[in-house]
């Protein structure tokens, strides 16, 4: 998710900005909560590992994706998929072979050449489509570039990637804060990635929300 991040969020305590702004938090809360609810779960028949934040930027998120890659790609025919934020056509784009030197950052974004360096990558904002569509190219697992919060996808694993510096901010869900959903949806995660120096406060915060929950 591309977005300025404001420094307000950071701040470990609330600021007349971030006071401000909690009443579009709680109607952003409430958008979230409702399309959970409604949101009816699929299984494609593929592995999917999806690798993802609740902290809007600076996680680490992509180069754990590629050093998962590195290890699921040893035993599954594996490939990337992400929606290529910051990109300005809405078209899908198949990159194989490390082929991006055909295409620019305005068609595909940013993360998708870093991926495809590693494997193939599969760039659509339709994920449902492009799961199949990988499926059906003979691929056996997927790693899910960003998607946590997509819960109309099963996820065989769920890895959730912090930064141990900036941890959660100010705390509070957007746009009061760079929360994109609550903490307590740390009970859908199987691992957490810590970009950093080991933390154990953040370590036993978790714990406390997901005590089967382990780290790296």
């Amino acid at each position: 998710m591309l977005l300025l991040k404001p420094q307000f969020w950071d701040k470990k305590q609330d600021t007349i900005f971030s006071i401000i702004l909690i009443p579009l938090s709680i109607i952003y809360y409430l958008l979230i909560f409702f399309k959970e609810k409604l949101a009816k779960q699929n299984k494609f028949g593929i592995s999917i590992i999806c690798v993802g934040n609740i902290y809007i930027g600076g996680t680490g998120k992509t180069i754990s994706a590629i050093e998962i890659f590195k290890i699921i790609s040893k035993y599954k025919k594996t490939c990337f998929l992400t929606k290529g934020y910051g990109r300005k056509t809405s078209k899908d784009f198949f990159l194989y072979k490390k082929n991006t030197k055909k295409y620019t950052t305005d068609q595909i974004g940013d993360e998708s050449f870093l991926l495809n360096q590693f494997g193939p990558t599969y760039v659509s904002y339709n994920r449902k489509k492009a799961i199949n569509i990988i499926k059906d190219k003979g691929f056996e697992a997927i790693i899910l570039d960003d998607g946590f919060q997509d819960k109309s996808i099963f996820k065989d694993i769920n890895f959730l990637c912090f930064d141990s510096e900036n941890w959660i901010g100010n705390g509070r869900l957007l746009p009061s804060g760079p929360l994109r959903e609550c903490l307590k949806s740390i009970k859908e995660a199987n691992y957490v990635i810590i970009k950093g120096n080991k933390n154990q406060k953040i370590e036993n915060s978790l714990k406390k929300i997901n005590n089967k929950i382990k780290f790296f």
